[in-house]
């Protein structure tokens, strides 16, 4: 019996704008939108996602502005939240101080965990042939909370499907 192999590559056609911050999601929203002059909205649904190996799921909150059907739509969409691990401790492994010992402890979840410097990605889809990029990376750069702003080939990061909007 003959086996058939399918050679199959996804093209993911959207500009990825990443941006390196420490602000919160809804400043950064209001900014994008004052500077780019859009109108960014928060999603009636974040982006949901569940973390197979921490059975664990959590919520990403995105934003989206779609002008008319000649124009791309816009998404931001956070790439880390905190989360939050309650730690219980038994009566030997007990801290000595534990009043001064908080009982939760943080690390982060990232959407895409292959850029976990990355903060928000700002999506254009499909990527309009009018978008000059590097002027909209110039102009978020400029915004003083801002880090850094770079553009990133969605083909080539492993992760990408978890930016995928149904």
């Amino acid at each position: 019996m003959s086996t058939l192999v399918l050679d199959w590559e996804l093209n993911y056609d959207f500009k990825l704008l990443a941006i390196r911050t420490s602000v919160e999601s809804s400043k950064l929203c209001y900014f994008i939108n004052k500077v780019l002059e859009l109108q960014l909205g928060r999603m009636d649904e974040d982006l949901d996602f569940y973390f197979k190996k921490r059975k664990k799921e959590a919520l990403f909150p995105s934003f989206s502005y779609r002008q008319t059907d000649d124009f791309p739509t816009w998404y931001l969409i956070q790439n880390i939240i905190e989360n939050e691990l309650y730690v219980e401790y038994d009566q030997e492994n007990e801290p000595l101080f534990k009043d001064l010992k908080d009982d939760v402890e943080s690390d982060y979840l990232y959407l895409v965990p292959e850029l976990d410097g990355v903060a928000f990605f700002l999506l254009i889809y499909p990527p309009f042939t009018g978008i000059r990029t590097q002027e909209i990376i110039n102009t978020l750069d400029e915004l003083p909370f801002i880090d850094a702003v770079f553009e990133k080939s969605p083909n080539q990061l492993k992760d990408i499907e978890n930016l995928l909007i149904h």
